[in-house]
C-alpha cells in the first residue's frame, strides 16, 4: 500500500480538530467510565469485541511488533518526547525495558481480559482507570519542573535543563545520515507542492506553535488520540508489512478497532478523538501524513537517544534487533523510500544487515504460514513472561 508521506495542506476543519484536540486536555483523573453494558455507549458490540481479541491471539506477534514499530514514532512526536525526557522514566536501556515491559503487560490484560463485566468491575476495567491515574501522576510530575508559563506542548523549548543518560547515545554520523534518509522522503514529494508546507524550519508541524494561550494541557487529547493510533493503527493501515494473510477476515481487524474504540472510550478519549471509531477514519490519514512521518523525518538527537534506550532494552528478548535495521524496515515497508539512500546502507555493520533482512524474512514469508504464525506466537508468549519477572 503506497502512503503519501509529503507535508499535505490542511484544510480549515483538520486545522480545527487538530487545534481543538491540543487544547483539550487528555486527562481522566477520575475512574473510568464503567464497561457494564448499560452505561455505554450505544455503538459498543460485544461480538465484535471478542472478534477484536480472537484477532489479536491469532496474530499477537504481527500485533506486538506493529505496537513495537509504532513506539518510534510515538517516541519521535514532540509531546510524548517532552513528558518522557522530563520524567526520565525511558531513559536508559534498562529504565526503558521497565517502562516498555509495563505497558505491554497493560495491554495484554485489555487483550485478554473482560471489556464487558456485568457489574461494571474486572481486573481489566480496574488496571484501565490504574492507567489513567498514571497519566495524572505524570502530568503531575511535570508540572512540578516548570512553570505553567513555560510549558508548551509541542516544542523543545523547556528542555535545555533536561538531560539523558549518555549511555543511551547513537554515533552522530550514523544519526545524521538517518536523519538524511527520512528528510529526502518528504522534500521529494514536496517538491511540486512548496506553497502547501505546514513545517516550520527546524521540521515540527506549524499548528503546534500556532494559538499558545491559553497554553495546551500537559497530555491533551490530540496526544491521547496520536497515541491510540500508534497502538491500533498500524495493523489495519499495513496488513501486510506486518505478515498478515490475504485471506485474513476483515471481520477480525474490524473487531480489533472496535476493542480499540471501546479502549480508548474508557481512557478518557472523547468521541470526535477517538480513532478507532468509524466516523474518524479519515482522520487517522491525518495523523498519519501530517503528524507521525513528520515528526519520524525531524530525527531530533533527543529522539535518537530514547530509541536507542528502547531497542538496547529489549536486546534481551529479542537479541537480533538492532536499531539501524528497524529504521530502515520502517523507511523501506512503511513510508517507501530505498534503502539504499542516502548512504545508510553501506554505513550498517553486517549484523546489522542481517538484522535486516531477519525482520524482512519474517513478515514476507515466516508469518504468513500458519506454523511461522504459531511459532512466533508462542516465542512472543515467551518473551512475555521474561518480561513480567522483570
Amino acid at each position: 500500500m503506497t502512503t503519501s508521506v509529503k507535508q499535505q495542506h490542511l484544510s480549515a476543519p483538520e486545522r480545527t480538530w487538530l487545534e481543538e484536540g491540543r487544547h483539550l486536555s487528555g486527562i481522566q483523573i477520575t475512574q473510568p467510565s464503567s464497561s457494564s453494558p448499560h452505561q455505554l455507549p450505544d455503538w459498543v458490540d460485544p461480538v465484535l469485541l471478542k472478534e477484536g481479541q480472537a484477532f489479536v491471539q491469532r496474530h499477537l506477534f504481527s500485533v506486538l511488533f506493529a505496537h513495537l514499530v509504532s513506539l518510534l514514532f510515538l517516541l519521535a512526536y514532540a509531546p510524548v518526547r517532552s513528558v518522557l525526557l522530563v520524567t526520565r522514566r525511558s531513559s536508559t536501556p534498562q529504565k526503558s525495558k521497565l517502562r516498555y515491559a509495563s505497558t505491554l503487560l497493560h495491554v495484554k490484560k485489555w487483550y485478554e481480559g473482560d471489556l464487558l463485566p456485568a457489574d461494571g468491575k474486572a481486573p481489566t476495567v480496574a488496571d484501565i482507570g490504574k492507567v489513567c491515574r498514571i497519566h495524572a501522576g505524570v502530568v503531575s510530575r511535570v508540572r512540578q519542573h516548570f512553570d505553567d508559563s513555560q510549558v508548551k506542548v509541542g516544542t523543545e523549548v523547556d528542555l535545555d535543563v533536561v538531560q539523558i543518560d549518555e549511555e543511551a547515545g547513537v554515533g552522530q554520523g550514523i544519526r545524521d545520515d538517518f536523519a538524511r534518509y527520512f528528510k529526502n522522503v518528504g522534500e521529494t514529494e514536496q517538491d511540486s507542492n512548496n506553497n502547501n508546507d505546514t513545517t516550520t524550519q527546524d521540521g515540527t508541524p506549524e499548528f503546534f506553535f500556532e494559538g499558545a494561550d491559553p497554553i495546551p494541557p500537559i497530555i491533551s487529547q490530540l496526544d491521547m488520540a496520536i497515541t491510540q493510533f500508534c497502538f491500533m493503527g498500524f495493523v489495519p493501515l499495513f496488513p501486510r508489512t506486518f505478515g498478515l494473510p490475504p485471506d485474513e477476515d476483515a471481520v477480525g481487524v474490524k473487531g480489533f478497532l472496535h476493542m480499540w474504540a471501546l479502549l480508548g472510550h474508557l481512557l478518557g478519549i472523547r468521541p470526535q478523538f477517538n480513532l478507532a471509531l468509524p466516523e474518524n477514519e479519515s482522520r487517522r490519514a491525518l495523523v498519519w501524513t501530517s503528524v507521525l512521518i513528520p515528526s519520524l523525518a525531524e530525527c531530533a538527537p533527543q529522539t535518537w537517544r530514547l530509541w536507542s534506550a528502547l531497542v538496547q532494552g529489549l536486546n534481551s528478548v529479542i537479541p537480533f534487533l538492532k536499531l539501524e535495521a528497524l529504521l530502515v524496515f520502517v523507511g523501506k515497508r512503511l513510508i517507501n523510500v530505498d534503502k539504499e539512500d542516502c548512504n545508510v546502507w553501506s554505513e550498517l555493520t553486517l549484523t546489522q544487515r542481517v538484522s535486516f533482512y531477519m525482520l524482512n524474512a519474517c513478515f514476507t514469508s515466516w508469518v504468513k504460514f500458519s506454523l511461522g504464525r504459531r511459532f512466533f506466537n508462542a516465542m512472543v508468549r515467551l518473551a512475555i513472561k521474561k518480561l513480567a519477572k522483570v
